[in-house]
């Protein structure tokens, strides 16, 4: 069909984006302000762990799964809270463009878009590991099954959190006598 010919024509890339918060350069805050970074990847969204200035360095790592034809871009927020009851302020929105060249480490000296402080920098690095170099196969081992949503004739669906990266996922969980039986 159309369809089959247009995927087989196209690049389909699996594996894992790890994402490394290094620091932020030239920020000004307050003293004893907390600061997050907010990352978000094909509609995923993961949170570094709050930083209080004035040392302001994360060495954090995210990781997001990949599993599509097209490249997404990386959206990173840093957001300030000047005390726990405040609403969060974003003080910096940058833009990564991973190449998903695997096992490629790529660093960033991201500058801030437009809406952000002046002279905001952020140091990220980025690797993509493809689905080779991270396992041969995908098993149910590699989730933590956390509650059945749904029951059939045939298995159930659950919601499960895949250990690696932290996502959560809708699994579907087969009984072994079926699918025998279909061959």
């Amino acid at each position: 069909s159309g369809e089959a010919e247009a995927l087989k024509g196209s690049r389909h890339t699996h594996g894992v984006l790890r994402i490394t918060i290094v620091q932020p350069i030239n920020i000004q805050l307050e003293p004893n302000c907390a600061c997050v970074c907010v990352v978000e990847f094909d509609q995923n969204q993961a949170r570094t762990r709050p930083v209080i200035a004035p040392n302001v360095k994360w060495n954090h790592q995210l990781k997001f799964d990949v599993s599509d034809t097209q490249p997404h871009p990386v959206d990173i927020w840093i957001h300030s809270v000047q005390s726990p009851l405040a609403m969060p302020a974003v003080m910096g929105r940058f833009v990564c463009h991973p190449s998903l060249r695997s096992g490629v480490e790529e660093k960033h000296r991201l500058f801030s878009q437009e809406g952000s402080s002046i002279g905001l920098q952020l140091e990220v690095i980025v690797v993509f590991y493809d689905s080779t170099t991270v396992s041969k196969s995908l098993t149910i081992d590699a989730f933590d099954l956390l509650k059945v949503i749904g029951k059939g004739k045939f298995g159930k669906v659950m919601v499960a959190r895949k250990k690696d990266t932290g996502r959560v996922y809708a699994v579907k969980v087969m009984k072994k006598t079926f699918l025998n039986s279909r061959g």
